[in-house]
């Protein structure tokens, strides 16, 4: 089901909520099943709040402009260079604000779908074939982390949004080919968080979700001056523990890692029409364009200007 518009808050809540019981989607269009259906929304808008929902395996992200997302507690922003995944049956508040309009992409798996797709991307090829209506989905936690959109994902998602006038086919290979991007992005988390694994496996959660909240604020506030007190903070850890657990599972410490986010958010900035040095210096929290264009030098190999030449079509 793809959709251009948000739905009635008041029915989609009564619909959730009731996990679709009356088998009825959006425009009164009938469904297979009870459960959540495959939905995906592309809309441009200005302020929304669908606020808690209770959805299934989704992804959030946006093709322009950015949202934020609530699950469990914790608020993200996301930009469009970034996602965040919730969980089956997590309720999700998702909010764009009034004067940053945005052009919003969330896909939420239908609960049948999903399982299905899970199934054939976790059981051997071997046990399917001998009980295909035996093989049963074992749960998988996604943790609510901001992700950087790798170049696959954003060439799946824009093909995606391209198929709302196609048929069905190539709509559902494009989702399971997203979903395989989700579930790598995950077991790439987990890999990393291996890294922690001098810690047993309930404090070795704890600390990666302690983390994974620090780090997302990083990604949230990369434009102001953040002290290694107020990252520690975030994470509820002491300011040195803090700062050893983050090199061992990140490899590199905040400052450098602040760093690398920022100069890469620059580079998308510099290469659009009519922005200056000056103006990507202070989006970025830099207090001189010279601190920033000394910066960019040492990490890129070139000024900022020269990126511009060599990159601005």
């Amino acid at each position: 089901m793809f959709c251009q518009s948000f739905p009635d808050l008041a029915w989609l809540k009564k619909q959730a909520e009731s996990r679709f019981a009356n088998q009825r989607g959006w425009n009164n269009q009938a469904l297979s099943h009870t459960g959540w259906p495959t939905v995906i929304l592309n809309v441009r808008a200005g302020e929304t709040y669908p606020d808690n929902i209770p959805g299934p395996l989704s992804l959030f992200t946006n093709l322009s402009g950015q949202s934020w997302v609530e699950a469990d507690g914790k608020r993200t922003r996301v930009a469009h260079d970034a996602f965040v995944v919730t969980n089956a049956g997590q309720r999700y508040t998702l909010q764009i604000e009034k004067l940053q309009p945005a052009e919003t992409l969330n896909i939420h798996f239908g609960e049948h779908w999903a399982e299905e797709a899970c199934v054939s991307l976790q059981c051997d090829t071997a046990r399917l074939l001998d009980q295909p209506d035996r093989a049963r989905f074992a749960s998988l936690h996604f943790h609510q982390k901001l992700h950087p959109k790798p170049e696959m994902l954003q060439l799946l998602l824009r093909e995606l949004v391209a198929t709302h006038q196609d048929g069905n086919l190539k709509r559902e290979e494009l989702l399971f080919q997203v979903l395989q991007q989700l579930l790598q992005a995950e077991t790439d988390l987990r890999d990393k968080g291996q890294q922690l694994s001098a810690l047993k496996k309930s404090t070795c959660e704890e600390v990666l979700n302690r983390l994974i909240v620090a780090t997302d604020y990083m990604h949230a506030y990369a434009d102001r001056p953040l002290s290694l007190d107020e990252l520690a903070r975030v994470g509820c850890l002491s300011k040195f523990h803090f700062l050893r657990l983050f090199k061992q599972f990140h490899r590199i410490t905040p400052h450098q890692y602040l760093t690398r986010l920022r100069i890469a958010k620059s580079k998308e900035l510099l290469l659009q029409p009519h922005v200056g040095i000056n103006q990507v210096a202070r989006q970025l929290g830099f207090e001189h364009a010279r601190s920033f264009s000394r910066l960019f030098f040492q990490q890129v190999g070139m000024l900022p200007t020269q990126y511009m030449a060599a990159h601005r079509k």
